[in-house]
């Protein structure tokens, strides 16, 4: 199964298509590789005969690896070209369903006859020499690294689920085991021309493991579940099996440090049950005691003193092996002396806090707290000093050993806090005033602050707000109004702002005054703007001009147009670059121009143009005279001033109109090259 090219456009991004120079002993190679890899660029490096001439810059000395088969020498390099996927079905809903043998399809042509071997450029791995069915092959580093670098294909289904590798050696050497955590990807994706995306069915997840070990099997943390094997493809869920136990997770041991000996703790963690421990490991060296125990592969957690309740640093168990142990420093401060003190509380009246105590942590005894029955009080005004409230409370005390911490609890046993104040203060407004916005913010979450306090607002439609279009006089616009009223929650001449909570955007700040009306009436909300740009302005300078005189920048993205692909050469080039996807800020309900100014013309403000049509089609400046207008050669990466940019025997125009490269120099070396196809812009 073939995908064209014009089909995925942006599936394969980190791919550039190259052909590969063609020679009288070239041959194509068709290769299978893991679909775990598919966003992963890739080389052929091909041994050169010892009768060639000494090697260009093109060319490296390799060392050797011997133990991937692959000898010293010289070696050239060239791009392998991606074809599809393999192994899979295409929906009517045009997603993709890996199989059970799924690989991704690619090609390289050899220009030697001589030894051969595949490397990952994304993640600087090579493969056994002269191998083609790679789906299954063993990856290592050619710089020699003892780490092995693992890819898998996980069903898309699992995405946000946790992974974890259990690997190890059980002879050629010091037996080992250990858990590794999976990295892993969003769901795998390809887009149409018009950005639809369609999921591939995998997710891409990856680990090091020590390159030595000869048993492993992935397991889903989240699911419970553990594969069957441990093949590269894992897509198909019949290949996982239920671990069987609802309470699975692979443990790990650790050590922490907490510096006194025979202390107690209870160790905490997101998901285990609590364990009780006592610091009696010794570290000799730097002469203090810790605890030893078994966590949760995966997990955080920490430790709480039982003396006094001292929670300790969290930590988090990311790696673990059974003959070693993780050793996390969290050296716990001295416990304090006893101390017995008097606290004195306020509580409101309404509380009826007859029957409080105050409990220690250490022990659990509980202290009576004595309440004086006449109640204390005071009013409470607003800042106009126009409205009061009287607010009382009892007056209480207790005598206790503070020593391991206490709490308050109420006659039921609830747990109060470690509070001395429990008075229900009323919150007393001042005087009410209103602002004017835009009917655009009108379900949007706002309040009125002075940075402390904070107070909802009402709002009513009361009318239009009338404007002149900054940058185009003849235009007038009219905007919908609401009027907002809202109470003071400052003092009576502070100074305060709305906050629009569902935009996060904050208005300039005014003065209160009572019953006065502010006018906000042209702090228009955000939003972005996706447009479609003529690409004979993609090196042109470009800005969004609002009605109301606010400006944003405008932002290039990606080239769009139109793909060709011959599946004989596997050669793919654009037809028609047609426009680029761009982005800005526009103030919603306002119209809007698009400013060019290395034109200094406008596009009529709408806002609902997409910026195709703001075409100046007669730009044909060519100022290296080489018959490429200076527009398409930023596209292709040609020099603009320079009508020979590579320095070989032929002009830009002539390589482009014949196929051949005109940033290479490959038709200098070789006429009969064919173009190299040029991706989309960065």
């Amino acid at each position: 199964m073939f995908l064209k090219a014009r089909s995925l456009p942006t599936m394969l991004c980190a791919f550039v298509l190259l052909t590969t120079l063609a020679r009288s002993s070239a041959e194509t190679l068709t290769l299978q590789l893991p679909i775990g890899r598919a966003t992963h660029g890739f080389r052929i490096w091909e041994a050169i005969p010892s009768q060639d001439p000494f090697p260009n810059s093109d060319e490296y000395l390799s060392f050797g690896i011997p133990s991937m088969d692959i000898p010293p020498g010289w070696y050239r390099t060239s791009y392998v070209s991606p074809s599809g996927l393999e192994g899979g079905t295409f929906g009517a809903d045009a997603v993709w369903t890996p199989g059970p043998a799924s690989t991704m399809q690619a090609f390289a042509t050899r220009s030697t006859t001589g030894a051969f071997f595949i490397y990952d450029e994304t993640t600087g791995q090579a493969a056994h020499a002269d191998h083609i069915a790679l789906a299954n092959a063993t990856w290592m580093s050619p710089l020699g690294g003892s780490d092995c670098l693992l890819f898998f294909s996980l069903p898309a289904t699992w995405s946000g689920n946790t992974f974890a590798l259990s690997a190890g050696r059980s002879s050629g050497g010091q037996p080992w085991e250990g858990w590794f955590p999976l990295a892993v990807t969003a769901p795998q994706a390809w887009y149409e021309l018009d950005g639809t995306p369609h999921l591939l069915g995998f997710l891409e997840g990856w680990t090091f493991v020590p390159a030595d070990y000869d048993h492993a099997f992935l397991y889903n943390l989240s699911a419970q579940q553990k594969s069957t094997s441990i093949a590269p493809d894992l897509t198909d869920e019949s290949l996982w099996e239920a671990v069987g136990q609802s309470n699975f997770w692979p443990l790990a041991p650790v050590r922490v440090w907490t510096g006194v000996q025979g202390e107690t703790f209870d160790l905490l963690s997101d998901h285990g049950q609590p364990q009780s421990v006592t610091a009696t490991e010794y570290d000799s060296v730097n002469h203090r005691y810790g605890i030893s125990a078994s966590v949760g592969f995966g997990q955080s957690f920490w430790l709480q003193r039982t003396a006094d309740g001292y929670r300790g640093s969290t930590h988090f168990v990311s790696q673990g092996y059974t003959n070693q142990v993780q050793e996390f420093v969290s050296d716990f401060p001295p416990l304090p002396p006893e101390g017995w003190v008097a606290l004195t509380f306020q509580a409101s009246t309404a509380r009826n806090p007859f029957g409080w105590n105050v409990k220690r942590t250490i022990s659990g005894v509980e202290t009576p707290i004595t309440w004086d029955p006449t109640p204390s009080g005071t009013w409470i005004y607003d800042y106009s000093g126009t409205s009061s409230q009287w607010v009382e409370w009892y007056n209480g005390t207790a005598s206790v050993n503070a020593y391991g911490g206490w709490t308050v609890v109420d006659a039921s046993g609830n747990d109060l806090g470690q509070n001395t104040e429990f008075i229900d203060w009323p919150v007393v407004l001042g005087p009410s005033a209103a602002f004017i916005l835009p009917r655009g913010r009108a379900a949007h979450n706002l309040i009125v602050t002075d940075g402390t306090n904070q107070v909802p607002v009402v709002g009513y439609p009361i009318g239009y707000a009338n404007f002149s279009d900054a940058f185009d006089y003849t235009n007038q616009y009219s905007v919908p109004l609401d009027s907002y009223d809202f109470g003071n929650p400052g003092g009576q001449y502070s100074y305060l702002w709305v906050v629009d909570q569902t935009t996060g955007e904050a208005s300039a700040s005014f003065q209160f005054y009572p019953g006065y009306q502010f006018g906000l009436s042209d702090w228009h909300p955000t939003s972005n703007l996706l447009l479609k740009i003529s690409a004979t302005r993609w090196n042109h300078s470009l800005e969004i001009r609002c009605a109301n005189g606010d400006t944003f920048p405008v932002t290039k993205f990606q080239v769009r147009g139109d793909w060709s692909f011959d599946p004989a050469s596997g050669q793919s080039w654009f037809n028609n670059y047609g426009y680029f996807d761009a982005g800005s800020l526009r103030r919603a309900e306002v119209p809007f121009h698009l400013y060019d100014y290395t034109r200094q013309e406008y596009l009529q403000a709408d806002s609902g143009s997409d910026g195709t049509s703001f075409i100046y089609a007669n730009d044909g400046t060519d100022s290296d005279h080489d018959g490429l207008a200076d527009w398409y050669e930023y596209m292709i990466g040609t020099n603009p001033n320079n009508p020979n940019t590579d320095g070989d025997q032929w002009d830009d125009a002539y390589e482009v109109a014949h196929g051949t490269n005109p940033r290479a120099g490959s038709a200098a070396s070789d006429p009969n090259s064919t173009l190299i196809v040029f991706t989309h812009l960065e």
